[in-house]
């Protein structure tokens, strides 16, 4: 069996020193592994204002993405962008909303923050490398799960299952995924996006990729 929980650990959600999240100010890091070379500070400060809009808005689908690359392109020809801080004060003056929480929304960094996150730790990359090693990796009947959390990820599972499923190396067991229970998610409000996707390996050959 294949289990794979793409959450990131609600420890490194909360150290701040990551720069992750932005309850706290930190640097503008969000390597969840310092051997990784790609900092979120060094996209913000080096990437074009397009290049910065594509992965916002493509990584989280941050409707406002234009708007809030542009801010940090004006922003950091002043100074280069170091901190959380800095970088939330960026995004909510360019939207024009205030810094502070909003009750029962979701605070208007939350998007960019996320984006800037899945690209420095190439979280899309390495669930790509994992779907396409899988089946080689499984025994017929053997099972693969996957939670994931956030659209794309949870796309590019569909996508991966359901293009395996007509070429006979998978069974779909969820043909929908499956979300947590109201109860769960009451004990546990990160679970709210969860979503779990599971297939079975057929008896057919082997792909030999």
């Amino acid at each position: 069996m294949i289990l794979a929980d793409l959450g990131v650990s609600t420890d490194q959600l909360l150290n701040g020193s990551l720069g992750v999240t932005f309850a706290e100010d930190g640097p503008l890091d969000m390597r969840l592994d310092d051997r990784l070379e790609t900092t979120a500070e060094s996209l913000v400060n080096s990437l074009s204002e397009k290049e910065l809009s594509d992965l916002i808005f493509s990584a989280s689908q941050e409707r406002f993405s234009r708007r809030i690359a542009r801010g940090i392109c004006r922003a950091r020809r002043q100074r280069r962008v170091r901190r959380t801080s800095e970088l939330v004060r960026i995004i909510c003056s360019a939207l024009g909303v205030s810094e502070q929480s909003h009750p029962g929304r979701q605070h208007p960094a939350t998007r960019t923050f996320l984006a800037l996150r899945i690209a420095v730790n190439q979280e899309l990359e390495n669930l790509k490398a994992l779907l396409a090693a899988a089946p080689d990796r499984l025994l017929p009947e053997g099972r693969i799960a996957i939670i994931s959390f956030h659209s794309g990820e949870d796309r590019l599972v569909k996508r991966d299952f359901v293009k395996r499923e007509r070429a006979g190396e998978y069974e779909i067991r969820t043909k929908r995924p499956i979300r947590c229970s109201s109860e769960e998610v009451r004990r546990n409000p990160r679970s709210r996006g969860a979503k779990l996707r599971v297939a079975v390996r057929t008896t057919g050959e082997r792909s030999a990729a």
